[in-house]
């Protein structure tokens, strides 16, 4: 489900589950370990993910929100936030087609974000019953305390260009480009200190986490302990499976 390239300085991980990449609970580890399988790779100087096909992802999978499965989904959800952010080099992200949800959140912990101008972004987690911990956690460093409200409360769909404004998308670049010029951003990493690199993440890392495991821990909980016992939550994941509206009871 992950397709890894090398060459010209860095890795190449494209995501490969058509057609929207959507992540399961095995793809998560998968991505988790090929991160740090390039993270360790002294020949990689960064390393670009990518979507297959006519998206970056749609995000995580609804056949693994069911009680049963969704404990085991968030410890991959969170292993594949961690290997992102505690990779010895940077992670850029080359965003186009739909990029919702985990799959928004996964790119939005890489350390730069390039999207294309077609892009759809956004964190509907909310209208079906649920919220994004890793967006609550990681995104109030990243584009402040209201930008991520916003997002996340109102669970909109926004473009490209929005999501530069907010500071959410390091740059934007015609759909037919897209893939080129985040190359050409991770060549200039292959030309740099590969040590240098490393410390200087680590120092980004310590002065804003991507991923601050105590919170998303105690975020692990809330969804777990209290989020997937309501109705609603059940009714939300459920209506999104039968493509209907939820009907919210306030339980």
């Amino acid at each position: 489900m992950v397709r890894r390239t090398d060459g010209k300085g860095f890795a190449t991980l494209v995501l490969d589950r058509p057609p929207l990449n959507v992540l399961s609970t095995a793809m998560m580890w998968e991505i988790a370990r090929e991160v740090e399988r390039a993270s360790a790779d002294p020949s990689a100087n960064a390393i670009q993910i990518r979507g297959e096909g006519r998206s970056f992802s749609a995000g995580v999978d609804m056949a693994d929100h069911t009680p049963d499965k969704a404990g085991a989904m968030m410890d991959a959800f969170i292993a594949m936030l961690r290997a992102v952010d505690m990779a010895d080099v940077p992670v850029v992200a080359a965003v186009h087609g739909h990029c919702l949800g985990g799959g928004l959140e996964l790119a939005a912990c890489c350390d730069l974000v390039y999207a294309a101008q077609g892009a759809k972004l956004g964190q509907p987690e909310v209208k079906v019953g649920v919220f994004p911990p890793a967006a609550v956690v990681a995104y109030p460093s990243r584009i402040g305390v209201r930008a991520t409200a916003e997002i996340v409360l109102l669970g909109e769909t926004f473009g490209a260009a929005r999501g530069k404004e907010i500071g959410l998308v390091n740059d934007v670049f015609a759909d037919a480009d897209l893939f080129a010029k985040v190359d050409e951003v991770c060549v200039k990493f292959g030309e740099l200190s590969r040590p240098v690199l490393a410390l200087t993440k680590r120092a980004l890392r310590e002065a804003a986490p991507a991923v601050d495991p105590r919170a998303l821990e105690s975020l692990r909980r809330l969804y777990l302990g209290e989020l997937m016992a309501l109705e609603d939550a059940s009714e939300g994941l459920r209506a999104f499976s039968e493509r209907r509206r939820p009907v919210f009871k306030g339980q």
